[in-house]
Order: C-alpha cells, then structure tokens, then sequence
C-alpha cells in the first residue's frame, strides 16, 4: 500500500497527541496498523501502539493487546499476559473484554480454570448486550457449569439470544426442547412459557401458532401461578393477547392440542407415581 502525505502527516499527529499521554490516539493508530489502513499492515507497530494506549488506561486498547498476545501477533505469544490485559479492561467494562476473558477461565488458558469465574463474566458481558456471551451463559446454565443446572434460566437466555440470530443459541433451544417440555408438563409457568415463544417464532421448534396458544393456555391454566409478580403478570398479558388476536382455525386447533396436553400431563404423572411405589 503507497502512503500519501495526507496519511503521513495523520499518524504523525496521531504520535505525537500518543506520545503526550493522548490514549485514544495510541488505540487508533493501534488499529490503523492492525487492519492496515491508511498504512501497510503492521502487527508490531500495532502491538506499540496498543501498549502504550493500554498503560495509559485505555479499556479497548488492553483488550485488543490482550489478544495480540493470546495470537501472538507482533509479539510473542503470552496467555497469562493476554488473560492479565482481558482483566484490566474487563474490569472497566469493557463487554468485549468480559467476554474474552469469560473463555479463558472457561477453558482454563493463561489462568485457573474456574467455571463459576467464566460464567460471572459471561454474564457481565452479557448484561451490556453481547449476545454471543449470553448464549455461551445460556449454555453454561443448561450444562450446571460454574453453578446449579436449571435449564429453565438456561432458555431464558438462549431464547434472547436466539431472537437476535445465534444459530448456537437456537441449536441449544432445539437439542433439550423435549426436556423443557417435560418441566412445563409439571407445572413450571415460565417452562410453559418458553415453550409458546419457541412455537412461535420457530426458534428452536415448528412455528406454529396453535402450539402457541396451548402453550400459553398450559402457563395460564395449568400452572400453579407465579410467585414473581411480573413473571405472573407476564403471563397474563400473554394469554389475553393471543387469545384476543388467534385466527378461528388456529385457535380451534390450539384447544385442542392443549387437551392433548392434559393427556401427556397426566400420564407423565401416572408413570412417576408408578416409579415412587414400585
């Protein structure tokens, strides 16, 4: 790539506000030699750059240094330093950072491996909207990694995350959907719930809308009312609307599917009396 003197003369201001402790200016032209623009791609000059703008406090300069040193990129490879620069920004909020630093306590690189550290991160990350660390923290919670199994806050999460296009998550919802099933069958509302969302945006399941309603129906009716006041009324204001707003057909077919599902229910609790007295 030929420089141009325009270029010339905008890394050089870019050095020297840098130089006088400016780092924002060190973080761009950390990325302007990373992604070589305006410049020949350069990992060393990026990874200076990055440096400096990181021991000057930046949080997006740690970070994207702490992946030059996880890929050894214009350095040597170090994942105790690239762990220790992901912390330094992560701690400043840094979503990107929490995230990255999530997956080294998850697979145990450059620190200890600690799945209840990975999972906290995860979630910190994804507080700030990072779907991809609320999808891995979706995960984490089907699986009981880094705390209690519970796969009904394990869809919570993936379900979110899928809405937004994660194929992970939405292969997640898909692989234990009969087991969340089966919870809603016992009477767990947001189980029920979960369920009706999955039919009806066919994250994870058929689109269907007669499914939809019977699902709804199953929070609404069959399920003992939620202690979580804006959970319960979450379900109530889902209820109203699809009742009011279902096509005939579909809501003929919905009753009807939701009397089969009175059938499974009871026979799921026929089986589990059978097992408890054999």
């Amino acid at each position: 790539m030929a420089d141009h003197p325009n270029n010339s003369k905008y890394r050089t201001d870019l050095a020297q506000r840098a130089d006088a402790g400016d780092s924002a200016a060190a973080f761009e032209l950390g990325e302007l030699y990373r992604l070589g623009e305006r410049v020949p791609q350069d990992f060393k000059a990026a990874f200076r750059w990055y440096h400096l703008g990181a021991t000057l406090g930046d949080a997006e300069s740690q970070n994207n240094l702490g992946s030059m040193y996880q890929n050894g990129q214009g350095c040597e490879a170090d994942p105790t330093l690239a762990a220790h620069w992901y912390r330094q920004s992560a701690a400043q909020g840094d979503a990107v950072a929490q995230y990255n630093l999530a997956v080294r306590y998850r697979t145990g690189d450059g620190v200890p491996l600690d799945l209840a550290e990975a999972a906290h991160w995860y979630g910190r990350s994804a507080e700030q909207g990072n779907v991809e660390a609320l999808c891995e923290l979706g995960t984490m919670m089907r699986f009981g990694y880094g705390g209690p199994r519970d796969l009904v806050a394990a869809a919570t999460a993936h379900l979110v995350a899928a809405s937004q296009g994660d194929v992970v998550a939405i292969g997640n919802l898909t692989d234990y959907r009969e087991e969340l099933q089966d919870i809603a069958l016992a009477g767990e509302a947001r189980a029920a719930v979960h369920m009706c969302m999955m039919h009806n945006h066919g994250l994870g399941a058929t689109k269907s809308m007669p499914l939809t309603w019977a699902w709804i129906r199953w929070a609404h009716d069959a399920c003992p009312r939620d202690e979580d006041e804006e959970g319960a009324i979450e379900v109530d204001d889902m209820f109203e609307f699809f009742r009011d707003t279902m096509a005939p057909d579909d809501f003929a077919a919905g009753e009807r599917l939701f009397a089969a599902l009175q059938k499974a229910a009871s026979h799921v609790e026929h089986t589990d009396h059978e097992e408890k007295n054999a």
